[in-house]
C-alpha cells in the first residue's frame, strides 16, 4: 500500500514584538508555500510550563527559524539548545544583532539595500532555506553535538558612528574569524564634512571580535550627511580586503 508522507513543521524562535509582526507573517508564509505549517511560543496552548512545551516543539520540528534581531536572551537559549538536532535558519536585521561566536554562519538577512539581504527577497530566500533544510536527512532523535559547529574562516569589517554633537567616534569591529592587517577608513570626496584622527589609522592588526574607536571630526552644513565609507584591510596572506559601512551624520 502506498504511504502518506507526515506533514513537515516548523518552529520559531523569535522575541515577540509588534515591529517584527511582518517578519513572523514572512516565515509563516514562506512556510505555507513550502508545504510547512509554523508555530512559534505563543502558539502553545497546552497546560505546563511553557518552556518545557517549546522545548518538545524544537525537537519535534522538522525545521528551526531562529530571529537573531534584538540579541533576545531566550532566542539564544533556545538556538542553543535547537542546535543539538537541527540546523536553525538564521535571520538577522544586519550583523550587529549577530554575537561573535555566530557571526560566521550563514544569515538570511532583511536590512540592507542589496537585494542578496533586503526585505523584498527575505521571503524568496527563506523557501530556497527551508528546501535546503528538508533535502537533508535529519539527525536521529536524541543526537548530541559532539563538537560545537565549525564556523567558517570570514573576513568581515563594520563601522558605525558614535556620538552627538561634534564629540563623535568611528567604532571599527572585526565581525569576521579572521585577524585582518593594516585595518583602514576612507571617506568618499562629498562627506567633506566628516574626517577622522588619521595619526590613528591604520590600525595594525584587528582581530576576530575586537573593536577600536576612532576620534570622528563633524563639520555641520557641508557635505551630504549620509554616505558609505570603506573599510579595507589585509588578511594575513597579504590579500586585501573591503567593506563599505553606511554612515549617517
Amino acid at each position: 500500500m502506498p504511504t502518506t508522507e507526515s506533514p513537515k513543521s516548523a518552529f520559531i524562535i523569535m522575541p515577540f514584538r509588534d515591529e517584527l509582526d511582518w517578519l513572523h507573517y514572512e516565515i509563516v508564509s514562506a512556510c505555507s508555500a513550502e508545504g510547512v505549517t509554523a508555530r512559534r511560543g505563543d502558539d502553545v496552548f497546552s497546560p505546563g510550563a511553557i518552556l518545557g512545551q517549546i522545548l518538545e516543539d524544537i525537537d519535534s520540528s522538522d525545521v528551526i527559524f531562529a530571529v537573531c534581531t534584538g540579541k533576545n536572551a531566550n532566542v539564544f537559549f533556545e538556538l542553543g539548545y535547537a542546535w543539538q538536532r537541527h540546523e536553525p535558519i538564521l535571520i538577522a536585521e544586519d550583523t550587529h544583532d549577530l554575537p561573535f561566536d555566530i557571526s560566521a554562519f550563514r544569515v538570511a538577512m532583511y536590512g540592507q539595500d542589496a537585494p542578496a539581504g533586503s526585505k523584498e527577497t527575505l521571503k524568496w530566500r527563506l523557501r530556497q532555506a527551508i528546501k535546503a533544510v528538508l533535502s537533508k536527512e535529519r539527525p536521529g532523535r536524541g543526537r548530541v553535538l559532539n563538537e560545537p559547529p565549525q564556523r567558517k574562516s570570514v573576513a568581515r569589517l563594520t563601522a558605525s558612528l558614535q556620538g552627538y554633537g561634534r564629540s563623535h567616534r568611528l567604532v571599527i569591529t572585526n565581525s569576521g574569524t579572521v585577524e585582518v592587517l593594516n585595518v583602514s577608513v576612507a571617506a568618499p570626496p562629498e562627506a567633506s564634512s566628516f574626517s577622522l584622527l588619521t595619526e590613528d589609522l591604520p590600525i595594525e592588526v584587528l582581530r576576530p571580535g575586537e573593536s577600536v574607536k576612532i576620534l570622528a571630526s563633524i563639520s555641520m552644513g557641508g557635505g551630504k550627511s549620509i554616505f558609505d565609507v570603506e573599510v579595507t584591510g589585509n588578511l594575513a596572506d597579504g590579500s586585501p580586503v573591503s567593506f563599505p559601512a553606511k554612515i549617517s551624520i
